[in-house]
């Protein structure tokens, strides 16, 4: 035992000793190193190597530095890649610029800052205020219109107002009377007008007098010959003496040069020499001379090709001189002509023309010679001025021929007039009705210089009573203008009263309010306008009083446009121009039918309407008789001030006719509401006719030399005068008015009745004229009537008084009587007013 015991320790010493164990403990692989026993150092696999990690790069900053990339392992932490320090970038300076002091606010100074980082790096110092510079504002005189104004001042550096200055009262105007300017062939006239003599302004505008025209004369042209030039026909005018067509020098023909042949002298006979001479004129230009005669030379005779017009020959021969045949040549036929035609040229107004003609392509013999036709001449057409307007400029007028368009007076151009602002007063809102802002448009043009916009109408909300059922409500007729009514809906509402219910409007208000519920068609005709609109859209929505408008759901589908519908004439007043429109009326009167036109003045109950130049056959003109209804569409227009549908056709409709009576407006002359009567068939009464010119006369035609087209004259109410018009297209010469206008002296005064025509101003299309009163005699003529003309009663009294006179028949003293008082109204007439009626000394 003890010796099993004691080689079992002996065992033990000599592992030790050996560097064994008999049990291991293996501490785990690592990165680096294999599994290894920890007693004794013993290794068994391989080691497990590193995972590495990266270790992100950190960029440097203005004022930390930063790192490189670099990488460890995840498992035991050792560096693989060391990350190298990188240094600070520095600062990027970016300059804070100066800000300037103004008079009430302090500046800066220049400073900077890092870009990067946003560290001040030079710090911006406050600069103190500068202060105002007081810069005087000089008065300004007041001008006719204008107010002017007192000094004042401010400051020239940030523009406060430190003195206001304050208005000065215009000054007034200064008339001064504009002569009138005869018109001559070519420039046309004025009228005599006046205006201010210190700012311009036109109180009497001048009216343009279109020029006479040219009193043509032919200047007959001149044929040129050989040696001396010609002149083209033309034409001057005899009164001014204005060349119209210019006469040009035609070139001298120069000679038709014709060359007289040689004759040969023959054997026997003396030639001549070649020679020439003009076939025109017979001038001898190159003298023949005589060749004495050369006896006989045999010469071949060469063989002649045909040509068109003449047989060829055979060869043969004879004598070069004489010409005898040796030997005899055969003829050959002639080819006949290859025919090509020349084309005529047809005459211009100023160059000559040819008639067709023919000649030969092979040999161009002239087969048929086309002859000269003589130039046409001008044919001349005016060209009509144009009237300047607020915006566009006008033209005088020219003519140019409608022939070659050569333009023989030119179009000089009329400066635009320039806009006359007038006011167009606010409409405010009623209850059923929306209203308009301010705004303005020119009087002459009717451009909207300042747009008014729409007021809404307040929202009411009808609270009916138990019995009215759901389909009795009605609402408000919907804007016109969708747009706006989308645009400014809410607004609209929020500005609206609180709802009001039948219960809380006056009791007056309740019984018109229960009459529109029992009757709402009668009220609410309006029709809806053609645009689209969503339930979202309208401001007008009405419900009853147990329902919210939350509750309503909006209608998801937009209504599907409807076709166009008929304008009341309210929504055609505020129609845009050029847009198109549609609206019936009745026919009072048209103009002249002409090239499938037709000019009307139309009118119903609510306004009146111009359709010009409408589409319309003869057969149709005949129908449209006043009082006729018809349907037209076309598109709203305006020229010169004037509200006309142009472009326009019509359809005749059936129904009760309707005759305007006249209106009286003469209290609205020279007032700015009597544009709203435009088109309407009005009255003038007590009129005062004026001289319409220089010459004195009471009216003036168009056409002064035919005495025709239309009448002018002048009237005047209350020390403002007017012109007006009777149109030739509408009352021609053989009307009453025509007549009237005819016979009208200065000082007549006139009731008078015509469709407001609107053209830069007033100027009614008149078709009616009575005369009220006739001019009176001059007081000068009265005050030199003899005293013994004057007491013709006294006298015939002395007569009745005499006793001779019982004896007098009845018949006789009646004679005697008359026999005497025309003696003397014979000697007044002769002595004092030669030119005075008798009529006239009657009254």
């Amino acid at each position: 035992m003890k010796k099993a015991l004691s080689i079992f320790l002996v065992l033990i010493t000599a592992f030790i000793l050996c560097g064994c164990c008999l049990w291991h403990d293996m501490a785990p692989a690592t990165c680096t190193e294999p599994s290894t026993c920890t007693k004794c150092g013993k290794t068994e696999g391989e080691a497990l190597g590193h995972k590495p990690v990266t270790d992100a790069s950190v960029y440097p900053t203005c004022a930390e530095p930063g790192l490189t990339e670099g990488s460890h392992c995840s498992v035991c932490g050792e560096i693989l890649v060391k990350q190298e320090v990188v240094p600070a970038l520095a600062h990027i300076a970016v300059t804070d610029a100066a800000v300037a002091p103004t008079c009430t606010k302090t500046g800066l100074t220049e400073g900077s800052h890092c870009s990067v980082c946003g560290e001040i790096l030079v710090k911006q110092e406050v600069v103190p205020v500068l202060g105002h510079t007081v810069v005087s504002d000089p008065a300004v005189a007041p001008t006719c219109t204008n107010s002017g104004l007192t000094a004042g001042s401010h400051c020239s550096a940030c523009g406060e107002i430190l003195v206001p200055q304050k208005s000065v009262s215009p000054t007034g105007h200064s008339a001064v009377t504009d002569a009138a300017v005869s018109p001559t062939c070519t420039k046309t006239g004025l009228t005599q007008g006046s205006h201010c003599s210190v700012c311009g302004e036109i109180f009497v505008a001048q009216k343009e007098v279109s020029a006479r025209g040219h009193n043509a004369v032919t200047d007959a042209p001149v044929s040129p010959t050989c040696t001396k030039s010609g002149l083209t026909q033309g034409s001057h005018c005899s009164v001014c003496g204005t060349i119209l067509v210019a006469q040009e020098e035609v070139e001298a023909l120069g000679h038709t040069i014709v060359t007289d042949a040689a004759v040969a002298p023959t054997c026997t006979k003396a030639g001549l020499t070649e020679g020439s001479h003009c076939s025109v004129c017979e001038e001898v230009l190159v003298a023949q001379e005589e060749v004495k005669a050369l006896g006989h030379t045999v010469v071949s005779d060469a063989a002649v090709a045909p040509s068109c017009t003449k047989a060829g020959l055979t060869e043969g021969s004879h004598c070069s001189v004489c010409e005898e045949v040796l030997v005899a040549q055969e003829e050959v036929e002639a080819l006949g002509h290859t025919v090509v035609t020349d084309a005529a040229v047809a005459p211009t107004c100023t160059e000559t023309g040819l008639t067709e003609g023919s000649h030969c392509s092979v040999c161009n013999e002239v087969l048929v010679a086309q002859e000269e036709v003589e130039a046409l001449g001008h044919t001349i057409v005016t060209d009509a001025a144009v009237a300047p307007t607020c915006t566009e400029t006008g033209l005088t007028e020219g003519s140019h021929c409608s022939v070659c368009q050569e333009v023989l007076v030119a179009q000089e151009e009329v400066e635009a007039l320039g806009h006359t602002p007038v006011k167009d007063p606010m409409v405010p809102p009623t209850l059923t009705e929306p209203g308009l802002t301010e705004g303005s448009h020119c009087s002459v043009c009717e451009e909207i210089l300042v747009k008014q916009e729409v007021i809404p109408a307040p929202i009411f909300i009808i609270e009916p009573e138990a019995e009215v059922k759901s389909e009795d409500l009605f609402t408000e007729s919907i804007p016109e203008n969708t747009e706006e009514v989308s645009e400014k809906g809410t607004e609209a509402v929020e500005e609206t009263p609180a709802e009001i219910t039948v219960e809380e409007i006056s009791a007056e208000s309740s019984e018109e309010a229960e009459e529109i519920i029992e009757e709402p068609s009668e009220v609410f005709t309006e029709e809806i306008p053609t645009e689209a609109v969503t339930a979202e859209e309208s401001p007008a929505e009405v419900v009853s009083a147990e329902e919210s408008p939350a509750e309503e759901e909006p209608a998801e589908e937009i209504v599907e446009e409807a076709a166009p519908v008929v304008m009341s004439y309210a929504e055609y007043a505020v129609a845009e121009l050029d847009s198109p429109v549609c609206v019936e009326a009745y026919v009072q009167a048209h103009q002249s039918w002409w090239d499938d036109k037709i000019t009307v003045y139309a009118q119903n109950e609510d306004g009146a309407y111009f359709f010009y130049d409408m589409a319309c056959s003869e057969e149709d003109a005949a129908k449209l008789v006043p009082g006729t209804k018809i349907r037209v569409s076309g598109y709203k227009s305006e020229w010169a001030g004037e509200i006309e549908i142009v472009d326009a056709t019509f359809e005749i409709l059936e129904g009760d006719g309707f005759i305007a009576k006249a209106e009286d407006v003469t209290e609205l002359l020279g007032k700015e509401e009597l544009i709203l009567q435009q088109n309407k068939l009005v009255a003038f009464k007590g009129l005062t006719i004026e001289p319409y010119d220089e010459t004195g006369a009471a009216f003036a035609y168009k056409n002064e030399l035919e005495k025709t087209d239309d009448l002018y004259f002048k009237v005047s109410k209350d020390g403002k005068v007017y012109e007006f018009c009777v149109e030739y297209y509408l009352c021609g010469k053989e009307t009453d008015v025509y007549q009237a206008i005819e016979a009208l002296k200065v000082g007549d005064t006139v009731d008078l009745e015509g469709f407001l025509y609107w053209y830069n101003g007033i100027n009614p299309h008149i078709t009616s004229c009575i005369v009220t009163a006739s001019a009176p005699i001059a007081e000068e003529v009265i005050e030199e009537v003899p005293e013994a003309y004057v007491d013709i009663p006294e006298v015939i009294e002395e007569i009745i008084a005499e006793p001779a006179a019982e004896e007098y028949a009845a018949e006789s003293f009646v004679e005697e009587s008359a026999e005497f008082i025309e003696q003397s109204f014979d000697e007044i007439s002769e002595e004092i007013i030669p030119e005075t009626t008798e009529g006239e000394i009657n009254e």
